[in-house]
């Protein structure tokens, strides 16, 4: 069942590592100060990458732990949700990333992690979800890369994602599958 749990965070470095949320979140994984830079600095710079939209979804896994953060949420505020293997999005305030946006169903979609990539499925949405201009099935599985244009109803959204092996070097700018 997806995590219904989100909080949201500022785009300032500084009080993003402030959120005991947050610490907490680092601390339970065991990410060492180099390995949450790695992290942190994608999250952070997820709005400047956006070209077609002005909303995005950074998908972020270091194959021990997985999560998504977002600029959806309607405030100017981002959103991260807690770590997870699928996370619900919709207009239900119980979704991980909750959009208060008309053309999305109550339960819209779902963006899951499995075997070391990032996929969206349509849930049976009213409306359709698209990726690249191509609609979903319902309950079609589309794998999803760093920069495909997801569409949820009429909501354009941009994908970033970073996906980080323990084997990867660690503050390199290469995102290593």
């Amino acid at each position: 069942m997806p995590h219904s749990n989100s909080s949201r965070i500022s785009d300032n470095p500084l009080s993003l590592l402030e959120q005991s949320r947050l610490s907490n979140f680092l601390a339970d994984y065991d990410l060492d100060p180099e390995e949450v830079t790695t992290l942190v600095e994608p999250v952070l710079r997820a709005k400047q990458r956006c070209q077609t939209s002005s909303f995005y979804i950074q998908a972020v896994t270091t194959g021990r732990i997985s999560f998504l953060a977002s600029n959806l949420s309607g405030v100017r505020d981002m959103q991260m949700t807690e770590a997870a293997s699928h996370w619900l999005i919709g207009r239900s305030p119980n979704c991980a990333i909750a959009i208060a946006n008309p053309q999305l169903s109550r339960r819209h979609a779902v963006i899951g992690y499995s075997s070391e990539s990032f996929y969206i499925t349509d849930v049976g949405s009213r409306n359709g979800t698209w990726v690249n201009k191509r609609r979903l099935s319902a309950m079609e599985r589309q794998p999803l890369q760093d920069g495909d244009v997801i569409r949820l109803g009429s909501l354009p959204v941009e994908f970033f994602a970073l996906t980080r092996d323990r084997n990867c070097e660690i503050g390199t700018d290469i995102t290593c599958y």
